[in-house]
């Protein structure tokens, strides 16, 4: 029994039929008439070819090929593509024939009670699918379901259906963001893939073979699906058919990474075997393709599981990841290290307003203007329409709210990091944001600073620190910002009533080395020099090339050195590097550039090598803007207008986010300033890379432990 479930994606894959027919014919070829046993209540004396498939199809191809389509259109077009491929074989329907392709929702279960429909012909077919679902027992599985983060299969027991990837190994997984855990265990191919592991179960046995995105492969947050795969699939193939555009996947030198379908979302081919006789020898093979499009589509019509070169992996706890095994240079030493998760016991998604065009603002005043403007119950809502886009998501939400907003203080105006360096003005109150991270961002202040990084890393690696509410795009376009404090407490009060967020054991570790500087130094003074050590491990250049492929799969982890005198010198950097990132240190205070020029008015941005680098902020030039300009900051080395932070490159970004603004003198200064934050942050990594090169260099000078 084969079932398609591939609820409004591609219609029924008729190349089945093409199978099944080859495969029969060369078996009546071979054995003649002796092949009818395969044929329930089969006329007797059928001596040819074309007889023996006209009795066949009816009677025992048609009725073990299902599909479930939701839409009309490619229910239709399923119906004319299953008939015309049985034509071509020389079959003809009859007249009491159907393909058995039914309209319905496949993740729908069967009800007892079927509503009533006034079409007859759809109540039929209702009735018809309701007995399939309820009756029937598929041991093939097969489809391309549809991807979908925002489901729209959210009824009560369509939610329950991924129940089972909540759990690993008996134990229910716990996020910190459980709002984006069930974002992504909610997508509607996950459930699907519960949907056909559900169907094998019931069956005992069979095969499944689904085309789906590709995230569930090495997506931390959907481990439990994974490990419930491999439970329940003692042989499995994964294909890995990469071509995603968002992930910043790095394909082989000379390799293109086209995707198969139009879409940015990379994909994978998952076949999984489960088998009637119980056994512990577990085998699971991955395989990756690579190339342009045409050319992964002659390889997946040319090349099946037994021919395709895949390679055996085993996952490992906690995560089971499905990827290629790292044999790279510290990739032991890393599995061995603590997570950054598990360094601070506390941490949060950056901010989320979910409509920065009303709560942020460059300046408070504009900020105030906005938002009275918004809440002036004169406005009528087609003139808000035309200034304010509140017609999706949070930001209709917050219009349908609007007489709230009138409330907010200016005590809840407060200063927004939206990205490195960039610091707006935000309307900060719970009920008026996307997310709720103030349990986290209260605790930030210049002496309580946070630590800010991703998980699942798509662009360039970045820690940074942050002293106030800060965005969830702090160091990337792409990936997730996480806050981690380095104290929990009121941010006004006293450091010493202070409660450190670095884990007893890490703080055990560094106190049995001898790590606190300075004497009779307390846990206070003792998980500042952590946090000052970690940003400046994560801020090693070697850091980020040597563990890459870690870090596109989770949080980034801590080597525990047992080298006191390497600690020592690392949060001694790190002190410095994290008062560049609050704009604290007083190297600050020198500026390296100047602004000359009439025009302050932001146009095109632009780089030149004239008088020492400039930054251009009307350059010329159609596309890359390389021609001077005439007004500008002078003095910008071209490794600091280059300099990247995760995903931006901060000189360019800051100055193209304030495209047709005018730059105040409060601008400017700011400008020099992070012109000679990046500088000093280049020479800093410098020396970070110096110091750990001089102690053994990676993974070398963190492998001794204390005792």
């Amino acid at each position: 029994q084969i079932l398609d479930p591939a609820t409004g994606t591609a219609t029924f894959p008729v190349e089945i039929i093409d199978l099944i027919f080859n495969y029969l014919k060369a078996l009546w070829e071979k054995r003649g008439p002796a092949a009818m046993h395969s044929i329930p209540n089969s006329k007797p004396n059928i001596q040819n070819w074309g007889e023996y498939w006209n009795e066949y199809v009816p009677k025992a191809l048609l009725p073990r090929l299902h599909a479930f389509e939701l839409m009309m259109a490619p229910y239709a077009i399923a119906h004319m593509k299953i008939g015309l491929k049985l034509a071509e074989t020389g079959y003809q329907f009859r007249s009491n024939e159907r393909a058995r392709i039914y309209l319905t929702n496949a993740l729908e279960p069967w009800v007892k009670q079927l509503p009533l429909i006034g079409f007859d012909a759809m109540a039929h077919e209702a009735a018809a699918v309701n007995e399939i679902k309820r009756r029937k027992r598929f041991t093939v599985v097969i489809g391309n379901p549809p991807y979908s983060a925002i489901s729209s299969n959210l009824t009560p027991s369509l939610r329950r259906i991924v129940d089972p990837y909540r759990f690993v190994n008996g134990e229910k997984i716990r996020e910190r963001s459980m709002l984006q855990f069930e974002k992504n265990i909610q997508d509607d191919y996950v459930k699907f893939l519960a949907l056909s592991q559900a169907q094998l179960r019931d069956a005992g046995w069979g095969i499944c073979s689904l085309i789906t995105n590709h995230s569930y492969l090495d997506g931390p947050t959907l481990r439990g699906v994974r490990w419930n795969l491999l439970s329940a699939f003692p042989r499995s193939w994964f294909l890995d058919l990469h071509g995603n555009s968002n992930k910043g996947e790095e394909p082989p030198a000379g390799k293109a990474n086209e995707n198969v379908f139009d879409i940015k979302q990379g994909v994978a081919v998952t076949v999984l075997l489960k088998s009637p006789i119980s056994t512990t020898d577990v085998v699971v093979k991955l395989g990756g393709l690579w190339g342009a499009r045409t050319e992964k589509y002659g390889i997946l019509a040319t090349q099946t599981v037994l021919t395709t070169e895949f390679e055996p992996i085993q996952p490992k706890a906690p995560y089971y990841f499905l990827v290629p095994p790292d044999g790279s240079e510290g990739a032991a030493e890393w599995e061995s290290w603590p997570s950054i998760s598990d360094v601070f016991g506390k941490r949060s998604t950056g901010t989320e307003t979910g409509f920065e065009d009303l709560l942020v603002g460059y300046t408070l005043s504009e900020l105030k203007g906005r938002l009275a403007r918004f809440c002036d119950p004169s406005a009528s809502k087609r003139e808000l329409a035309t200034e304010f886009d509140f017609t999706e998501g949070h930001a209709a939400e917050l219009f349908a709210r609007r007489r709230e907003l009138r409330t907010i203080s200016d005590k809840e105006l407060k200063s927004f990091q939206l990205r490195a360096y960039d610091y707006r003005f935000a309307a900060l109150r719970k009920e008026a944001l996307k997310t709720n991270s103030f349990n986290v961002m209260l605790d930030l202040s210049e002496q309580s600073p946070g630590l800010v990084t991703t998980r699942q890393t798509k662009e360039s690696f970045a820690a940074f620190a942050v002293k106030s509410f800060c965005g969830h795009k702090v160091t990337s376009g792409y990936d997730r910002s996480y806050v981690f404090p380095l104290f929990t407490g009121d941010a006004d009060s006293l450091m010493l009533k202070k409660v450190p967020c670095i884990s007893r054991q890490v703080l055990a570790h560094f106190h049995r080395l001898g790590g606190s500087t300075g004497k009779g130094a307390d846990d206070t003074r003792l998980a500042t020099d952590v946090f000052n050590y970690a940003l400046s491990v994560m801020n090693a250049s070697a850091y980020a090339e040597m563990f890459h492929s870690q870090l596109k799969r989770d949080f980034p982890r801590l080597p525990l050195t047992g080298n006191l005198e390497l600690f020592r010198a690392l949060a001694s950097l790190g002190g410095e590097l994290t008062a560049l990132h609050l704009l604290e240190s007083p190297l600050l205070d020198t500026p390296i550039t100047e602004f000359s020029g009439g025009a302050r008015e932001v146009a095109k941005v632009g780089w030149t090598p004239d008088h020492g680098g400039t930054v251009w902020i009307d350059a010329g030039g159609k596309k890359a803007a390389t021609t001077p300009g005439t007004s500008g900051f002078r003095g910008v080395p071209e490794a600091v207008w280059n300099f990247h932070i995760g995903g931006y490159q901060v000189c360019e970004k800051w100055l193209k986010d304030r495209k047709g603004r005018t730059l105040t003198d409060d601008d400017i200064a700011h400008y020099h300033k992070i012109v000679v934050a990046l500088s000093e942050t280049i020479s800093l990594m410098a020396e970070i890379d110096e110091v750990i090169n001089h102690h053994g260099g990676w993974p070398g000078a963190f492998a001794a432990k204390a005792d």
